[in-house]
């Protein structure tokens, strides 16, 4: 699918050759051959087999419900990708997997993915949860390096890449949702990965500025769900009208506070409205806090706005952040 000059197979069928990922330039621009190819290696595991391009049926026999697709396999370093034509690769391999296979989803660059992974790593500790019950219930469950890495701020080092301030309100989200999703299931600890990281060490796992040792929106996220919850704190029944877009968790601490934990999960503002809330304190973590603590702000009446990936803390106070909000 590629233009690649003369290719030279191995005579060794057991060699290792990583010479088949040369060319930058697709045989076919339109992407149609791509989309076939990928549509019919689908086929071949979720549908029972394809057909090929000379109208030759083959027969897999299997239906395998696969439920998560990554699109291409580290695109970054293979056929000098831009991002522009990884998106256009995205949409036609998505696109025509959708056509063969529609409950798959894809794992792609897309922020708002992260909460759908957390749902299902949480789906893993709900059941490993049902194993301790019946065959351990003394043993205690903690879990950490929870975070999130940019491919250009993991391992590698990119000269002058800046990493931005909504990255790191975002990724303060995501731990955010996976503590207010956990904090029912009785595990004793979730830690967040990790405290300084730097170029070529995971930067973007960092809650530090490796420069100036100030601490980022990871950080503050952390400081206010530390500062707002502890242990013997009740769940209270919440329900939200659109959990795509936003998570909300309330809280009874144990002190008799009222506290919820708003996360915006999206890059777009939310107004919502709070059943039987009319006024209260809100600390938020959002870009505009930056690197400094959450700021407190009174709320007049049910509704609240949930910046880009805002936290809040309301109980009859608030806590808001672009990641997190928490009202009281």
């Amino acid at each position: 699918m590629w233009i690649s000059g003369q290719n030279k197979y191995p005579s060794d069928v057991n060699e290792i050759d990583f010479r088949y990922n040369q060319g930058t330039q697709l045989r076919d621009p339109s992407m149609t051959e791509i989309a076939d190819y990928y549509r019919r290696i689908v086929n071949w595991y979720v549908n029972g087999g394809f057909t090929d391009e000379c109208g030759t049926y083959h027969y897999s026999g299997h239906h395998w419900p696969i439920e998560l697709w990554e699109v291409l396999n580290e695109p970054e370093l293979e056929h000098q990708f831009t991002p522009e034509l990884y998106n256009k690769f995205y949409d036609a391999i998505t696109a025509a997997i959708r056509e063969v296979a529609p409950k798959i989803r894809f794992v792609g660059e897309q922020a708002t993915s992260s909460f759908q992974q957390m749902d299902d790593f949480i789906l893993q500790v709900q059941k490993i949860n049902q194993v301790r019950a019946r065959l351990n219930p003394g043993m205690r469950i903690g879990f950490g390096e929870i975070g999130t890495i940019l491919q250009k701020a993991g391992i590698h080092i990119t000269p002058g890449y800046v990493i931005s301030d909504e990255y790191w309100v975002w990724s303060a989200s995501v731990f955010a949702y996976v503590f207010a999703k956990t904090s029912g299931l009785d595990i004793d600890a979730i830690a967040q990965s990790q405290l300084d990281g730097y170029p070529g060490q995971f930067e973007s796992v960092s809650m530090v500025d490796y420069r100036t040792a100030e601490p980022n929106a990871r950080y503050r996220v952390l400081e206010m769900l530390q500062k707002n919850f502890q242990a013997g704190d009740k769940l209270l029944n919440t329900t939200s009208a659109d959990e795509k877009a936003y998570h909300a968790q309330a809280y009874r601490t144990v002190d008799g506070q009222r506290k919820l934990l708003l996360i915006n999960k999206t890059a777009q503002n939310h107004t919502l409205t709070i059943s039987s809330f009319n006024q209260g304190q809100a600390q938020i973590c959002d870009v505009s806090s930056g690197s400094n603590p959450h700021r407190t702000e009174i709320v007049q009446g049910d509704e609240i706005t949930l910046t880009p990936f805002c936290n809040r803390d309301p109980h009859s106070q608030l806590l808001k952040a672009r990641p997190l909000k928490f009202v009281k």
